[in-house]
């Protein structure tokens, strides 16, 4: 992994970068979660409302960054192994999951922008909010239908069944089923976790060495 090109990444190190990119994500969405909850409360969100003093500005942006740079991650991770996985066809699996989870929240940032300029005009029964979100809450019902097909056929049952791609794919590189228990325990981020916290540590301590060198130098002149 990550060695297609002369200086590329080892295996290890590429995993951990593409990692930590798909990752921090959760952590930004999970995190603008929690403190859009407080600032509704205290009428410091105001959603659709563009303004340097309101929290909606700066999740749209933080977000957008973020989703960006987990998608950049999911890219290079697929880039890496389309060729190993060709049999399961990763490309339809990886369009269907990632359109329906940051496709829609771009969906929403334009649907607010475009009311925010005035191109979503109010009328005699709905307010313009009302036609905002009740566009996008329409739009996501019948873009779920849509999706609901494509993900029975990229993930299909025949996938699971002898002699179907899965299974074909694990007696080429001579893997195996496992237990749900055990997927799940994988799919927990506990080394990227680990990894980052390690490398936190590592630069905390190097920054605190500089500190107290300056310190130390600091008070030799004194």
């Amino acid at each position: 992994l990550g060695k297609g090109e002369p200086g590329g990444l080892g295996g290890g190190e590429f995993l951990r970068i593409t990692g930590f990119g798909v990752f921090q994500y959760v952590w930004v969405r999970t995190g603008f979660a929690v403190v859009g909850l407080v600032a509704e409360w205290t009428g410091n969100m105001e959603e659709g409302v563009f303004r340097w003093d309101k929290l909606y500005l700066w999740e749209v942006l933080i977000v957008n960054a973020s989703q960006s740079w987990a998608l950049y991650c999911l890219v290079m991770f697929y880039h890496e192994l389309v060729e190993p996985l060709s049999d399961i066809r990763p490309f339809f699996k990886f369009v269907s999951i990632k359109c329906v989870i940051f496709l829609s929240f771009w969906q929403g940032a334009f649907i607010s922008l475009a009311a925010h300029f005035d191109m979503v005009q109010a009328t005699e029964t709905y307010t313009g909010e009302d036609i905002e979100k009740g566009l996008q809450d329409f739009l996501i019902c019948v873009e779920m239908a849509l999706a609901a097909m494509i993900h029975r056929s990229a993930f299909s049952h025949r996938d699971f069944q002898r002699g179907g791609p899965l299974m074909t794919h694990l007696r080429k590189v001579g893997g195996h089923r496992r237990s749900a228990k055990d997927a799940m325990v994988e799919m927990l981020p506990i080394e990227v976790v680990s990894e980052v916290q390690e490398g936190i540590a590592a630069r905390a301590s190097a920054v605190a060495g500089v500190i107290g060198q300056r310190l130390k130098s600091a008070e030799e002149q004194w």
